[in-house]
């Protein structure tokens, strides 16, 4: 099973998959986002390993609503981010939205991922878009949606899904809650 939480901006997606990350002992794969500093020109996104290390920048964030995504980075960063991961492995994917949806070999490897024996955690934004879709559509996907209302609801959700309860099949993490 991948578990993805969903919602808007600020509700709370990332925290907690950050919750769940924190209860795990285990190496990540994989990658995570996150904005830059604001200058007159916009803020850049960057992407780096899920397990520390160097980012990339991969988009220009010029207004709340005007990015320019930079597809070679993702294409080729980011898909190294996805490669030579081994079976049974925990990958992170925090977090896919619309900028993806153009980088065609990225969006390719994240489907890839999702068909193979691995257990991914992330995070994915509520955008009607085509590959966000087929994320979402994925037969081994669970979502997990969040409002700054159900925070605390959906954190116990998220991680009783991830962690074996719930009703869900138990994934090889639920032994490594700290």
């Amino acid at each position: 099973m991948h578990l993805f939480i969903t919602g808007e901006i600020g509700a709370g997606k990332s925290t907690i998959v950050n919750s769940i990350l924190q209860k795990v002992h285990c190496p990540v794969y994989g990658f995570t986002t996150k904005r830059g500093s604001i200058t007159p020109l916009g803020s850049d996104v960057f992407m780096y390993p899920a397990s520390g290390g160097e980012g990339r920048a991969i988009a220009v964030c010029r207004s709340h609503k005007e990015f320019s995504a930079d597809l070679d980075a993702l294409n080729e960063f980011g898909m190294s981010l996805l490669a030579g991961i081994p079976d049974g492995a925990l990958v992170l994917m925090d977090e896919l939205g619309f900028l993806e949806g153009k980088a065609t070999a990225f969006c390719k490897q994240v489907l890839k991922t999702l068909d193979r024996n691995v257990t991914v955690l992330g995070a994915i934004k509520p955008l009607p878009d085509p590959f966000l879709d087929s994320v979402r559509a994925h037969p081994h996907v669970r979502l997990v949606k969040v409002t700054p209302q159900t925070r605390n609801a959906a954190r116990s959700l998220a991680e009783g899904l991830f962690f074996g309860q719930a009703g869900a099949a138990q994934n090889s993490f639920g032994s490594a809650i700290k």
